[in-house]
């Protein structure tokens, strides 16, 4: 008895890595469902995020937005990502912007600045954590607000329109 329930378990635990796998591939589907039925133009990467660029309003410009597949849960909301990297330096930004930063996040009614570094430099981005079940319009809005946050921020540091 006690090795059927053992393969029962490991027989659940290899389900799960199997859904979550292909999931990966292709990414969240009801984000995808929300993408299509929005009628936005998405890609998806190898880690299953959805990327979507926005024209900016009133400009030439336009910014990607990373919409993350992979949900979070905190006291049983399920918690999704969207975030824009508005710049990516060589090294760590001058302690002006990074106070400059930390000064917006207190004001921004979603959403607050983010900084990572890796072995190849050093990320700025913007990022809100939202409901995983928002309504269509709603991930809309939220992931525009993001877009337009970092746009402008990359465009103040680096008067180029690469992100």
């Amino acid at each position: 008895m006690r090795n059927r329930k053992i393969l029962f378990v490991l027989l659940i635990f290899i389900i799960a890595l199997s859904m979550l796998a292909a999931q990966s591939a292709t990414g969240d589907p009801r984000v995808k469902k929300t993408l299509e039925r929005l009628g936005l133009n998405y890609q998806i990467s190898k880690s299953g995020n959805f990327t979507v660029t926005y024209n900016i309003e009133n400009s030439d410009r336009t910014h990607m937005v990373t919409i993350k597949s992979q949900t979070e849960m905190y006291r049983g909301i399920e918690i999704r990502e969207i975030f824009a990297i508005a710049a990516a330096l060589d090294d760590y930004p001058p302690d002006e912007l990074v106070y400059r930063m930390m000064e917006e996040n207190s004001t921004l009614k979603l959403g607050a600045w983010a900084m990572e570094a890796d072995s190849s430099g050093v990320y700025i981005y913007f990022t809100t954590k939202i409901p995983a079940d928002v309504r269509d319009n709603d991930l809309k809005y939220y992931s525009y607000f993001v877009a337009e946050i970092a746009d402008e921020m990359e465009e103040e540091l680096l008067g180029t329109d690469d992100f």
